[in-house]
């Protein structure tokens, strides 16, 4: 998938990113997490006051279903101003 098509898709969350950034930031619990495509993925998460952007991967030889935690990279975009 090239990086266009990621970002068509990452634009198209936006509203659903920005409704659970408010909730966040009103206290309530938030657990988004949506695919962009190409191992990459969105989420905005109670807890951490940021819209996470990462690449989830498999090392070689490790299965989806070993139970064990996959390798993530990527940015974390702060959701609140400090003054």
């Amino acid at each position: 998938m090239s990086c266009l098509c990621r970002w068509a898709l990452f634009r198209q969350c936006i509203d659903d990113i920005e409704v659970n950034v408010k909730s966040l930031r009103d206290g309530d619990p938030v657990s988004y997490k949506q695919s962009i495509g190409g191992a990459y993925y969105v989420s905005v998460t109670s807890g951490f006051y940021c819209i996470d952007i990462r690449k989830f991967y498999l090392p070689y030889g490790l299965r989806r279903d070993d139970g064990r935690q996959t390798d993530a990279s990527g940015i974390g975009i702060a959701t609140v101003r400090v003054e």
